[in-house]
């Protein structure tokens, strides 16, 4: 059975499960006559109501906002054919632009909607792959959810021509966190530090060590760059036919210059916070 078969197993035992506590919970004459949609937004919840009517909304227009609350009601709901229109919405913006495709990374990212499996999850990753070098220069690349910023930068596929765009993309994306210790954590575990060369690792160590209270981060990130586990490579036969960038025996580094040009977006004036 393939991950994807077991992923699709769970979600159909979670379903019939939650479908025997709703029949038994109704043979108890405690399924509640009412449900509180007061949180969601007002769009979405008269959009649910028209869908549920049966009305014709083939032009509605609706905001980031409300579709996002759409989707954590059909998923909430099991109403399962609009939850799947929603997905070929979501999919539809993504692919549009680069701000229709942040903004659909967000919604993704939504803690109840990662809990609930959303199919087009992958598929919108996916995408920001192939645009990642448009991606990482969006003005709101931190909005990105964690959980989606690491899976994306995990990834094979990533549209680069070096590791060291991934590096420069996550430490703006780790200075637009609260907790950029833990946001650094996150990032550095998954930068494939073999395919950095000494002088790649020393720009790393000085450009940290100059961004706002880089000090504090500069020895966590110092031991990821040099940690075992961080130089694992990906030998998957069709990633290395595909010459994916980040995959295969990396060949022999030993520049040792210090290139502040490779790093060209996360430069310390522009993370810097703003006075006032």
């Amino acid at each position: 059975m393939s991950l994807e078969d077991a992923h699709c197993g769970a979600i159909f035992s979670g379903l019939i499960r939650d479908i025997v506590k709703t029949r038994t919970l109704a043979e108890m004459d405690k399924v509640p006559t009412k449900i509180n949609l007061s949180p969601y937004d007002d769009m979405a919840v008269r959009t649910l109501v028209g869908y549920i009517n049966g009305d014709d909304q083939s032009n509605i227009d609706i905001s980031f906002y409300a579709l996002a609350d759409l989707l954590d009601l059909a998923r909430s709901l099991f109403i399962i054919n609009l939850l799947r229109q929603l997905e070929n919405a979501l999919m539809s913006a993504a692919s549009q632009s680069t701000d229709g495709l942040l903004q659909s990374m967000i919604i993704v990212g939504k803690e109840r909607l990662i809990s609930g499996g959303l199919l087009s999850r992958r598929k919108i990753e996916a995408l920001a792959a192939s645009a990642f070098p448009q991606v990482a220069r969006h003005k709101n690349i931190g909005m990105i959810p964690a959980i989606i910023f690491a899976n994306l930068i995990a990834r094979c596929d990533l549209d680069i021509k070096s590791e060291m765009e991934v590096v420069d993309a996550g430490l703006v994306w780790i200075w637009k966190q609260k907790n950029r210790l833990a946001a650094s954590q996150l990032v550095f575990s998954r930068i494939r530090s073999a395919f950095l060369s000494p002088g790649d690792r020393s720009t790393i160590r000085q450009r940290v060590k100059a961004l706002w209270e880089g000090e504090k981060v500069l020895p966590l990130v110092a031991s990821m760059l040099s940690s075992s586990h961080c130089r694992r490579c990906c030998m998957i036969k069709e990633h290395i036919e595909n010459r994916c960038v980040r995959c295969g025996v990396p060949p022999p580094l030993d520049d040792n210059k210090v290139n502040f040009d490779k790093l060209p977006l996360s430069i310390p004036s522009a993370l810097a916070p703003k006075k006032g």
